[in-house]
């Protein structure tokens, strides 16, 4: 398993375990918005939960930005138009992570973290 595939299943464990949410990349407990790692939060979006495991596996360098491009090969209007549109459910955000381990993105569309 490479530091990719261990990074998306890192971010099912932390959606499934700590939560999932939408309109913002995390929220305390209280409900709010926030846009970086807090004790408090409570819940992530997709992209959140993928950057909030890279830091955690501290897996090597480019492996979030590998992550991303592979959701948006299969996300052409973007990672957070579909996290946040409505009527998303939480399972369609576990099944394009799932996708997303298979998914393959050639080194010359990872940019400078190829």
């Amino acid at each position: 398993m490479d530091d990719a595939e261990r990074t998306i299943n890192k971010a099912i464990d932390i959606l499934k375990n700590v939560g999932w949410c939408q309109g913002a990349w995390g929220r305390d407990s209280e409900g709010h918005p926030v846009n970086a790692q807090r004790d408090d939060i409570i819940s992530y979006c997709l992209i959140g939960s993928v950057d909030t495991a890279t830091r955690a596996l501290r897996v090597a360098r480019g492996t979030n930005q590998e992550v991303r491009a592979r959701l948006g090969k299969l996300l052409p209007k973007g990672i957070a138009h579909f996290n946040d549109a409505d009527g998303r459910k939480f399972e369609e955000v576990l099944e394009v992570l799932e996708k997303a381990k298979t998914t393959q993105v050639p080194p010359q569309e990872l940019g400078e973290f190829a």
